[in-house]
């Protein structure tokens, strides 16, 4: 059985059709009834046994024969990614009829679609059937609680699928990767209008991340703090970094700044969305992060894939700018605030499971833990993310 819902879908992308109108009860809602009928295929998949576990001890791949091999098309077939209805369950070569399988298996976990069986896949293939329905429920949950109105304009990131959409008039205009939060700095889910978007920021250092991070090496190499380009305040006046006795916890009044450059950790965009965790998103000069997969690598904070070009989506949104506008006011290295004239909705989500335009059930990997236990209170979870960023950063 392929889990894949019949019914149509007139409109958005996944992310972009949680609700048909603000304030409506579930019945309104797409993805809700979409993640429900889903749930029924599991239910049925779990009192039939589960799904099989594939024991491979090394990769699968096109050409390998391999007993496990058959294990794993019936995994597949379970599921429903082996569709070939003439594929042999029984057969123990890797043909192409698995491999075109494992990709669209792939493809629905947020892998790499190589038609290889990796260790990372074989984690997914051999996740038992109990946890996803646990998956289904919970992001029936979220998605039954998330709110948004039909009409607005928004930005959507997806904190689990480290992704950006820009979506306008119901289409989608602009999408990236992103990169999110570390495990022990989480970054929380929230929804706040966009009013403004700065170019070649300053990077005001947060206190946590001085006293965390930074400390540390301030005194493990006395040259750090001229080689990051960061300037000391103390009582926000510029101040003698030598004259400050670094051993000991600095006091509060002390601070730090680093001025736009290259290599600004900030990039030479950021968005402001006013919130009471003080995350934004920014441009990283470490787009190297993207390709190696390592999305779970910033503070809190959102970091961009192509953060110019979402600048110049929204200057062109609201201002009716054009490339060379952009590009002009970044390469002047002047550091330059803007306030919105048309202030567009940020949604900053966290959804683990869902399904997609084509009806396919869509999973991702749990980073932060959040679908297998009880989630802190929001009061709790926003004093945490405020005390760490310190404000601006």
């Amino acid at each position: 059985m392929r889990l894949k819902i019949l019914c149509g879908w007139i409109g958005l992308l996944l992310i972009t059709s949680a609700c048909d109108k603000t304030g409506e009860d579930q019945d309104n809602n797409t993805q809700y009834h979409k993640l429900k009928q889903s749930l029924q295929g599991y239910r049925e998949i779990r009192d039939d046994g589960g799904w099989p576990v594939v024991r491979a001890k090394g990769v699968l791949m096109s050409g390998v024969k391999d007993k496990e091999v058959e294990v794993l098309r019936n995994r597949l077939s379970v599921t429903g990614e082996l569709k070939n209805k003439y594929s042999n369950t029984h057969n123990s070569m890797f043909d192409d009829d698995v491999k075109k399988a494992v990709i669209r298996f792939q493809r629905d976990h947020g892998l790499t679609p190589t038609g290889v069986v990796d260790k990372r896949t074989l984690f997914e293939l051999n996740i038992p059937v109990e946890y996803r329905l646990l998956q289904i429920e919970k992001n029936m949950d979220r998605w039954k609680n998330f709110r948004r109105d039909k009409e607005e304009d928004f930005i959507m990131v997806n904190i689990a699928d480290f992704s950006l959409q820009a979506v306008e008039h119901d289409s989608v205009q602009l999408q990236m990767n992103v990169l999110v939060g570390k495990l022990y700095r989480k970054t929380p889910t929230f929804s706040e209008k966009m009013t403004q978007i700065e170019f070649n920021p300053k990077w005001h250092v947060p206190p946590t991340i001085l006293k965390e991070d930074m400390i540390p090496k301030i005194k493990a190499d006395s040259g750090y703090l001229r080689k990051n380009n960061l300037k000391v305040f103390v009582n926000n006046e510029v101040a003698d970094a030598s004259k400050i006795d670094w051993q000991e916890d600095p006091a509060p009044h002390v601070s730090l700044v680093r001025d736009a450059d290259p290599q600004n950790p900030l990039g030479v965009v950021k968005f402001l969305f006013p919130n009471k965790y003080s995350v934004y998103m920014h441009d990283t000069p470490q787009k190297d992060l993207f390709k190696k997969n390592k999305f779970t690598a910033s503070s809190g904070c959102i970091r961009l894939e192509k953060a110019p070009e979402l600048a110049y989506y929204i200057m062109s949104r609201d201002r009716g700018w054009n490339h060379a506008k952009v590009d002009s006011v970044i390469r002047r290295g002047e550091t330059k605030r803007f306030n919105l004239e048309k202030p567009i909705m940020v949604h900053i989500q966290y959804f683990t499971c869902w399904v997609d335009k084509q009806g396919e059930l869509q999973f991702r990997r749990d980073i932060y833990g959040r679908d297998a236990r009880v989630e802190r209170s929001e009061k709790e979870e926003a004093k945490k993310v405020q005390d760490r960023n310190g404000g601006d950063w």
